[in-house]
């Protein structure tokens, strides 16, 4: 690596994990700085098109900026702090990306995939796709201090786990858990007095990986949401079918949308949102 090549929380700025780099070398070297946490990574797909189209379209930068103010909302961290006590929830964003984190344990990786369930569907709500990978270990995740002028600080091993999970596994707009993360939740599966079902928020993908189910609200006796989901229902099928006819022409884009569409008709299937089925 020549001594002016950058990198980015231990990633080349080309978006490529570089293994020949010690983990050592991105950490501090008090190595007690770091914490055991459940981390999230995601990142809006499409972002880099929505930035080029934003000269001509300056609508998109109001997109762009709520986009981000969705996911810093404090709101997600309360709605997840209703359904499981956990009293130290971090988010983090910069540029697409949003970071979320708790303690490593099994009301953490609830707080996390609740909060991280949260951004996802509201940003489908605005037409905003996105992917991720949850990853369980060592983190360091400060939040900002403004009256200091410190910034907010995230990397260790976990966070790159998860960024590859999300930049190299996931492929379609899917949240996925790493094995970190998937052996979490089946220890969380083996606690039956455990407040929140969690197993209503992921599912086994048909090609192995457990995720963040998007839709999880909608299913038949699906995840609480104590309000009624067809608005929001109504809001993913308006966006989706916008999608798969922007994406017509590009089959790469096309197949990834047709993924997601599959997933919304399956979650409306045999409920009262039936009727919302996309026609592909």
């Amino acid at each position: 690596m020549a001594d002016n090549d950058q990198l980015y929380f231990g990633i080349d700025v080309d978006n490529t994990i570089r293994d020949d780099i010690p983990v050592e070398d991105d950490a501090p070297r008090n190595e007690n700085a770091y914490e055991d946490r459940v981390v999230a990574f995601l990142d809006i797909l499409g972002f880099s098109e929505l930035i080029r189209a934003s000269k001509a379209e300056p609508n998109n930068i109001s997109k762009i900026v709520d986009a981000l103010k969705i996911a810093a909302s404090p709101e997600h961290i309360g709605t997840a702090q209703q359904h499981i006590e956990c009293h130290d929830i971090k988010i983090s964003t910069f540029s697409d990306c949003v970071v979320v984190s708790a303690p490593n344990d099994l009301n953490g990786l609830t707080a996390v995939v609740i909060t991280v369930w949260m951004i996802t569907k509201d940003w489908l709500s605005k037409g905003f796709l996105s992917r991720g990978g949850i990853s369980c270990g060592h983190l360091l995740h400060t939040t900002p201090q403004i009256e200091n002028q410190i910034p907010s600080v995230v990397f260790g091993p976990a966070f790159l786990e998860a960024y590859q999970t999300e930049h190299q596994v996931a492929d379609v707009a899917r949240v996925l858990l790493h094995k970190s993360a998937r052996l979490l939740f089946d220890e969380y599966k083996k606690q039956s007095t455990t407040p929140t079902d969690l197993s209503q928020l992921i599912v086994k993908c048909s090609d192995g990986p457990y995720a963040v189910d998007v839709f999880a609200h909608l299913r038949t006796n699906g995840f609480p949401l104590g309000t009624d989901p067809r608005p929001e229902a109504e809001q993913f099928k308006s966006e989706l079918q916008l999608k798969l006819v922007s994406d017509i022409d590009t089959p790469r884009h096309f197949a990834k949308i047709k993924w997601l569409v599959e997933q919304f008709n399956g979650s409306v299937d045999n409920t009262d949102l039936t009727d919302l089925k996309i026609c592909i």
